[in-house]
């Protein structure tokens, strides 16, 4: 059984103080300074936490406890269904493979409801509470998330494309399609054509016609998704954090 709640709020905090004198990137990213990318990404990892706290208020107020913890950006689209093995991945923090960027992907990832604190909580709370974690000199968002989880070491389950089927649209192309996010393109065509891992290693892509997804730049719209969109009046996504 899977209870969900939408709650849609703008981040409570827009601007945020440097610890000790030290901005904790060495570099921006996509033509940011160190500093713009610090408020940028703390922002987002910020508006996280918040989403943590909303979490345990619920829980404390109902008085029971959440399984997983699972974050997934609005403008995600599922290739095919996303099964859920919380026998499985018990214990750990899922991670996809894909649009990783050198890190572990910022976009999606599952959270057993014991590393809320450590994981989603800790990315901000890490640096102001003036953790070891501090000394880290991250470049981007992922970067974050890669050297939290590794300097924890917290158990992790690294999902292929296959078995975490989320990539990201950008906008809307015609009546019929989405406009597929270029970034996610040119890394599936990288790490999916040009190696062997998901073709060769477990066969996963073999039966889905993804490939056609990805070298047209486009997928389909289904129609409650048009609905949605006819309603909110939406022609491109450009997400918050």
């Amino acid at each position: 059984q899977f209870i969900t709640h939408v709650r849609f709020k703008e981040p409570i905090q827009q601007k945020f103080s440097i610890v000790n004198n030290t901005i904790p990137f060495s570099m921006g990213y996509r033509g940011r300074n160190a500093s713009e990318q610090y408020q940028l990404s703390f922002r987002q990892f910020n508006a996280l936490r918040q989403c943590a706290v909303w979490i345990q208020e619920y829980e404390i107020t109902h008085d029971f406890l959440f399984n997983y913890i699972i974050r997934i950006r609005e403008d995600a689209y599922v290739m095919k269904p996303w099964i859920f093995q919380p026998i499985k991945w018990k214990g750990h923090i899922v991670i996809s493979e894909f649009a990783r960027f050198d890190g572990v992907c910022d976009r999606w990832f599952v959270v057993d409801r014991i590393y809320i604190n450590k994981f989603i909580r800790g990315l901000v709370e890490n640096y102001f509470f003036n953790y070891s974690i501090v000394t880290a000199s991250w470049s981007n968002t992922e970067d974050i998330l890669y050297r939290s989880l590794f300097h924890q070491n917290l158990p992790n389950i690294v999902l292929s494309i296959c078995d975490m089927p989320l990539i990201t649209i950008r906008q809307i192309r015609n009546n019929t399609h989405w406009l597929i996010d270029m970034l996610s393109v040119e890394e599936f065509l990288h790490n999916s054509i040009n190696e062997t891992w998901y073709l060769g290693g477990n066969n996963c892509l073999r039966g889905y016609n993804w490939t056609d997804i990805f070298e047209s730049l486009s997928a389909p719209i289904n129609s409650i998704d048009k609905m949605i969109l006819n309603t909110l009046n939406i022609t491109y996504f450009d997400p918050i954090w």
